[in-house]
């Protein structure tokens, strides 16, 4: 049995890699070719199971309390077919007044959201939420549990299990009722 220690150990020296990655990637834009495959058997809200999409990603940190760090996907191109009105969005985006850039930001992500496939409308598949879930302002929702270290691609890591305990929870739905999340990490 892994002992508390470790756990603890572990969590603080991840905390510290999160908090390292926020200050070194403050503000950066890259291009992302995301797929999508839709689960056999699940209803679908669109006729596609497989999807494509191109996109510029934007992840940026935030200054001042409460939401800190936002990620934005503007859309460019889904299965081989452009977006009208996308190939500068994210420049308009940014470029006006600080005071509800985070709200503006939201509204991008929420629009590069509707080219989603599968069964509920979401925002949050962002490539750098779980370091959410070990960032020191969040972790306290979480409980964590060491597991059975495993060999991924050649390399040794420690798996540690997690789940949300407390709201309000990391992912929430349109009303604003909590979505806790549960899963599992590699470190």
């Amino acid at each position: 049995m892994p002992s508390p220690k470790k756990l603890d150990d572990l969590l603080k020296q991840a905390a510290t890699y999160v908090r390292r990655f926020e200050n070194d990637f403050a503000a950066i834009v890259t291009d992302e070719t995301y797929e999508q495959h839709d689960v056999a058997g699940q209803p679908r809200l669109l006729s596609s199971t497989n999807r494509r999409i191109r996109s510029e990603m934007l992840f940026m940190r935030l200054p001042g309390e409460g939401l800190s760090w936002v990620s934005a996907r503007n859309v460019l191109e889904v299965d081989g077919v452009p977006v009208a009105d996308s190939h500068d969005r994210l420049e308009r985006t940014i470029k006006g007044d600080a005071a509800g850039l985070a709200e503006r930001l939201l509204s991008v992500a929420d629009e590069g959201a509707r080219f989603n496939i599968g069964r509920i409308q979401r925002n949050f598949n962002d490539p750098i939420l779980p370091l959410l879930f070990l960032d020191p302002t969040y972790r306290p929702r979480f409980r964590f549990r060491l597991e059975k270290d495993e060999t991924i691609d050649g390399v040794r890591a420690i798996k540690m299990s997690f789940k949300e305990t407390e709201g309000p929870t990391v992912i929430r739905e349109v009303g604003g009722n909590n979505i806790p999340t549960s899963g599992a990490v590699w470190i």
